[in-house]
């Protein structure tokens, strides 16, 4: 995303956000104006959105740096893997709205109640967010408390923060939703071959038999399974469930294609579509989970070459920890997919 488009994208988010919250604002009114504190947190980050260059969220478990690279947003933990760009620009449109509604403790001792301790501090529950410019300049740093959901009739309405160095926390309008784990930052899908779309796939679990499902065409009302053991019958609705192991996959971690990395080999398997794209996932044991590397191909000069290359163009040269229950689809047993009570 280009500065201008990021600013502009910024913009627009920051007057829906402020529009989604006007129910609060205008009952909270006439208490912003008594005090006087009805002042933006941070006036001018707003008119320094083109600046922004990176943002900083940290914890007590560690931080996410994301950065702007090249017009593209990434992960900088995560070896530069792209990250979510609308959560992004909904973080910096949140900041820029937050205003002051009302000064709380300024003793240290308290800070622990609003959650704005220094996340240095052991066992604290708040986030620093430090959003910068190309040169590491903060352009705007908070630490980010709890929220507060006594403001107007919705169920947020403000939020406690507390400017580093700074010994006053406040009570804002406004929210900051930071997910609860780290990897949301980043879009978790890593590939979706829907099942309608599947004509075979091998799998090849290290240490088990090869099992093939497929279609002869998309009419079929059946995946077939094979080999099949002597006297046995396929269960056709747990075969179809193997149908889709490359649908849906979400990853759990990512890193970089090291080929330093530890690791032991848990099979391979091979999901072919009707529309001519191969996609070959080979299963790492990685620290006791299974991580995948996906190739995409397609004939040459084809539409399924194309779409391997748009595949590719995002898993290349990228490791996926994916949830244990995919892990298990990838490496199937035959006796969980045949019917029961057959003797």
């Amino acid at each position: 995303m280009k500065p201008r488009t990021f600013a502009v994208v910024l913009a627009l988010t920051a007057v829906s956000v402020v529009a989604a919250g006007y129910a609060v604002v205008s009952q909270s009114r006439s208490t912003i104006v008594a005090a006087g504190t009805n002042e933006p947190v941070f006036p001018d980050l707003l008119a320094h959105a083109n600046d922004i260059q990176s943002i900083t969220i940290a914890d007590a478990k560690g931080k996410t740096t994301l950065q702007r690279q090249n017009g593209k947003w990434v992960d900088v933990e995560k070896g530069g893997y792209p990250a979510a760009t609308d959560k992004i620009v909904k973080l910096a449109a949140s900041l820029a709205n937050l205003r002051k509604l009302e000064p709380k403790t300024d003793q240290p001792d308290r800070y622990a109640r609003l959650e704005v301790e220094d996340v240095g501090q052991k066992d604290a529950k708040s986030h620093l967010v430090t959003v910068a410019d190309k040169d590491g300049k903060p352009l705007a740093s908070l630490i980010i408390g709890k929220p507060n959901y006594t403001l107007g009739d919705t169920s947020q309405g403000g939020i406690y923060v507390r400017l580093p160095g700074d010994p006053h926390a406040w009570l804002t309008e406004g929210t900051v939703d930071l997910p609860d784990d780290r990897i949301d930052w980043l879009p978790r899908s890593v590939i979706d071959l829907k099942d309608a779309d599947i004509q075979r796939v091998v799998f090849q679990p290290a240490g088990l038999p090869e099992l093939t499902i497929g279609k002869a065409d998309r009419t079929a009302k059946e995946f077939t399974l094979a080999p099949l053991p002597d006297g046995k019958t396929a269960d056709p609705d747990a075969v179809a469930r193997l149908a889709g192991a490359f649908s849906g996959v979400m990853l759990d971690d990512v890193r970089t294609d090291d080929p330093s990395i530890k690791s032991f080999a848990a099979g391979v398997a091979d999901a072919t579509t009707f529309g001519g794209v191969t996609v070959h996932a080979e299963l790492l044991s990685i620290d006791n989970a299974v991580w995948l590397r996906l190739k995409a191909s397609g004939a040459e000069g084809s539409d399924a070459a194309k779409q391997a290359k748009t595949i590719n163009d995002t898993v290349g040269g990228w490791l996926f920890k994916i949830p244990q229950f995919k892990s298990a689809l990838l490496q199937p047993k035959v006796d969980d997919y045949l019917k029961k009570g057959e003797s």
